[in-house]
């Protein structure tokens, strides 16, 4: 009787439980309506299996969708999604195994896949009618990645058109004006290339080990940096049209950042994710920190301190924050949502390594 009251209690509550009432669908395709309004949730997958998935959360009814890829293909992804970009009504699920996988966005269906061409890419960002992939090429007898590149597509026929070499690992990519911004995160630059034709512009010096982009409200960007040895973590916040940094917000030596980088919905605060790994690194605490972007120094605000998180995603609508568990990749993974004061709102399980999230409204 206990639990009932509970289960009860629990479900009229709605503004604090967004999903945990609701049965969770695995089989079947998935109607155009399921993601107009929710989140997508990439599961990684596991490196030697190849399952990488999406789940998809409904904001409207808070029904929470498995194997969302396999359900509308009829086939699984047979791959390990590293990352998924909405662009122009498509999504774009880079596959880190070599593969490029456009779908609809609104049905997930197929629309085309590149399979040939890449070594092990990253991130997606696209500009007109042209795609750019980060690509760590491959590894060379050290272990190193030497041959490292961006990758322009031709997203009318997804026939590759042209590539350029950057600096060692790349990750995020932004394109701002006329400007494409790589972040090289085996070193310390930020590459700058021309979008209308892959020249290279340049590169800008910030703390070592940049991984990730977001644009704040002024337009200027921020990278989040994890640093190396010795080297502290660090913020740095970037003029897109000078092409130098602006501001540099280094970290103590007891903060070491991991690279997750979100922004909320108005642009005016990021929010960045710590982790500090046990001395076997089988598990790592974590601690998401809310930076305001008009703020001249590092805040120290935390939001959330949880172990072993490995995701981070703030709705642009309402500025809840998004955190995943990727329970070491041996079983489904966990996202767990939170007001922006810290207050756990609800949980799901989701497929196996969430990883990131993305955010749809489509009126």
């Amino acid at each position: 009787m206990r639990n009932s009251i509970l289960f009860y209690l629990i479900c009229i509550f709605p503004s604090v439980f967004l999903w945990s009432c609701n049965k969770n669908k695995n089989d079947g395709g998935v109607n155009t309506t399921e993601f107009n309004k929710g989140v997508f949730v990439v599961d990684e997958g596991n490196y030697s299996d190849a399952d990488g998935e999406v789940t998809f959360i409904n904001f409207e009814n808070g029904d929470v969708y498995h194997n969302v890829f396999q359900n509308a293909n009829g086939r699984p992804f047979a791959g390990v999604i590293q990352s998924l970009a909405i662009y122009k009504n498509k999504g774009y699920l880079v596959d880190e195994l070599g593969r490029l996988e456009v779908v609809d966005a609104l049905t997930f269906t197929s629309a085309g896949e590149i399979t040939s061409g890449f070594s092990n890419p990253r991130y997606f960002a696209g500009k007109d009618n042209k795609g750019y992939v980060t690509d760590w090429g491959p590894y060379d007898a050290d272990y190193n990645n030497k041959q490292s590149k961006i990758i322009e597509i031709n997203l009318d026929n997804l026939q590759i058109t042209d590539s350029v070499t950057t600096l060692s690992r790349p990750e995020g990519i932004i394109v701002t004006g006329d400007y494409i911004f790589v972040a090289n995160s085996a070193t310390n630059k930020v590459s700058v290339y021309n979008a209308r034709d892959l020249t290279d512009v340049g590169e800008i010096d910030v703390a070592y080990g940049p991984v990730r982009f977001v644009s704040d409200k002024s337009g200027d960007l921020w990278v989040a940096c994890t640093g190396l040895d010795s080297t502290r973590s660090a913020i740095e916040k970037i003029d897109p049209v000078e092409l130098k940094v602006i501001s540099t917000f280094n970290l103590p030596e007891s903060i070491t950042l991991n690279g997750k980088i979100a922004i909320n919905g108005t642009g005016d605060v990021i929010y960045l994710m710590s982790e500090q790994w046990s001395a076997d690194y089988s598990s790592s605490k974590n601690i998401v920190f809310a930076q305001p972007v008009s703020q001249g120094s590092f805040s120290f605000t935390s939001v959330i301190s949880r172990d072993n998180l490995y995701g981070l995603g703030v709705d642009p609508d309402n500025n809840n924050v998004y955190v995943a568990d990727a329970k070491g990749f041996q079983s489904n993974g966990m996202i767990y949502a939170y007001n922006n004061n810290g207050l756990l709102l609800d949980s799901a399980q989701v497929d196996r390594g969430p990883s990131d999230f993305v955010f749809v409204n489509v009126q």
